[in-house]
């Protein structure tokens, strides 16, 4: 989204998987984005203080990462996301006093993880933010992902946070076929490994709470595909 254009963030991870999931969708979002893929590259290019947040796995390297975090922070005032398999309240303490802005653990969801990273540039540049960012409206429907909140005709509609990141995923792609498995990849997480039925239970749900016959959209079934939020007038 323009909004976010001009905002640039580095991706530093060992895990190519991580660069292609979330950068693609950083780069959909307007971010432009960076990658390293080890401590001595991280370092460099943050010193150059070319980037506005670093998305950092502190296991680069398979080291004892926490001090990588503890280099970036010392040459720089970044704002710095820490995305991670090491779970526990130890080890988000450990990145709370290395530096890090947010803690987030592997396996994540984009949704969640991109909201974050909003949230993070916003309290770190309130001038060049957007308090838009994170909301998304289709005529009689609104996603707003800061309040985790979906309304319908102006109505808050009680939706779990997994059905609420299903519809903001559609709502930035009106028209765009997901398979069950870009859904389960991109909601539950890049490794997630269940069963593909839990999006059809979700979705479901979701058309139960909020598709009426007035509206002008709809989520749509592809048959042996997917599902996909169509305007009722391309239907």
């Amino acid at each position: 989204m323009d909004k976010n254009r001009g905002f640039r963030i580095l991706i530093a991870d060992m895990e190519r998987n991580v660069h292609e999931t979330l950068g693609d969708w950083l780069e959909k979002e307007g971010f432009r984005v960076s990658s390293s893929y080890d401590q001595y590259q991280t370092l460099i290019k943050c010193r150059s203080g070319a980037f506005d947040l670093v998305i950092l796995d502190v296991d680069l390297d398979r080291k004892e990462g926490f001090d990588i975090c503890h280099s970036i922070r010392s040459q720089s005032d970044v704002p710095i996301v820490v995305l991670t398999k090491r779970d526990g309240e130890r080890n988000k303490l450990k990145g709370f006093e290395a530096g890090a802005d947010d803690y987030i653990v592997k396996p994540f969801s984009v949704p969640e993880v991109l909201v974050r990273i909003k949230t993070v540039l916003r309290r770190a540049r309130p001038a060049h933010s957007d308090k838009g960012n994170a909301y998304i409206k289709l005529e009689n429907l609104e996603v707003d992902m800061d309040a985790f909140q979906v309304c319908l005709d102006k109505k808050i509609i009680p939706c779990t946070s997994k059905e609420t990141e299903i519809l903001w995923v559609l709502l930035n792609n009106v028209g765009k076929v997901f398979s069950r498995e870009q859904l389960l990849q991109t909601i539950w997480g890049y490794e997630y490994t269940g069963d593909t039925r839990a999006v059809d239970s979700h979705i479901k749900r979701l058309r139960a709470k909020i598709c009426k016959k007035e509206n002008k959209w709809n989520i749509a079934t592809v048959w042996g595909v997917g599902y996909r939020l169509e305007k009722k007038e391309a239907l």
